[in-house]
């Protein structure tokens, strides 16, 4: 397996369930929130500053939207909140407001702009979520309600997670609760996807759980494994295991590339659920912000797409 460089703390605040990790490529910022605490964090790389936004309500994940905007998956549904008012400002859609057991997770937009998400149960009952798209129609105005196309693309997800894109066609996606990295065949221009099959197993190599994920420039995918103590580098097109970088926590659950250069990899942790003891003892690092310095080698990240992408102008 290859050496990866070793992973530092950026962020030595701890957070109850770190995750969501996205950088901007319009303020130059990693985006990650607090999922059970309810907080937006924008955290500047250069300054070392992490501003962090209450948001009130249990919050999944957050893609870039506007430069001092973005989108987020909150306990009331799908919302934009500006980041210099820190507040909701506007709310999208929530196709399962009449399921008061579910909560949204994470999820990421693809290369169109069209916001992904998924749902999942608030104790990870079995296939109690699903798997959505949320695609911006135009720009949203006062009082505006249709501005959002939401479609149901999977059921019976128990826990969604990681999900990615290729530029070859493919999606990548986790339920964790399967503990399997699934691939499938993506209509880029109709936003549609089909023929799903298990790429990747990692119940194979017992190192926990598949949890958030990313894509390099060579098209490799970089899992946070939940329970397993690190993030993995996997190739999709082989199922290898390439390798991993070690963490001081077991519970690691998502990572993004970020930098000017899209050469440092950082990584979101939890501590929930961790007696006091453990933390003490055995993770007093958990639920910190890490960061991996990958500038000395040739491996990058790729840009995170907007929300709406030409409509967000």
């Amino acid at each position: 397996m290859d050496t990866l460089p070793p992973a530092s703390i950026v962020v030595d605040d701890p957070r109850s369930l770190g995750e969501g990790a996205v950088w901007c490529p319009l303020n130059e910022k990693l985006l990650w929130v607090d999922i059970t605490r309810g907080k937006l964090f924008v955290y500047d790389e250069n300054s070392g500053e992490n501003v962090h936004i209450d948001l009130r309500q249990s919050i999944g994940t957050v893609v870039p939207y506007k430069k001092d905007q973005v989108v987020c998956a909150l306990l009331k549904g799908i919302c934009v909140v500006d980041l210099c008012e820190k507040r909701i400002v506007s709310c999208l859609a929530n196709p399962e407001s009449d399921l008061f057991g579910n909560r949204w997770n994470d999820g990421k937009c693809d290369n169109q702009g069209r916001f992904w998400c998924g749902s999942m149960g608030q104790f990870c009952e079995p296939e109690m979520g699903a798997l959505y798209k949320f695609t911006l129609k135009h720009s949203p105005g006062p009082g505006d309600k249709e501005m959002v196309a939401t479609e149901r693309q999977l059921s019976n997800v128990t826990i969604s997670n990681g999900i990615c894109w290729d530029t070859e066609g493919s999606m990548y996606f986790i339920d964790s609760a399967l503990g399997t990295i699934d691939q499938f065949a993506f209509d880029k221009e109709k936003g549609t996807i089909s023929d799903r099959r298990t790429c990747i197993d990692c119940r194979k190599h017992n190192m926990g759980h598949p949890d958030g994920m990313t894509m390099d420039a060579e098209g490799m995918l970089w899992v946070a494994m939940w329970e397993g103590w690190c993030v993995a580098r996997w190739d999709p097109r082989t199922g290898a295991l390439l390798g991993k970088i070690a963490l001081p926590c077991a519970q690691v659950t998502s990572v993004a590339f970020g930098g000017k250069n899209l050469d440092r990899l950082y990584i979101t942790t939890a501590s929930c659920g961790l007696s006091a003891e453990t933390l003490a003892k055995e993770q007093p690092h958990a639920g910190k912000l890490f960061a991996v310095d990958l500038s000395a080698t040739t491996l990058r990240g790729v840009r995170a797409p907007l929300f709406g992408q030409g409509l967000t102008a």
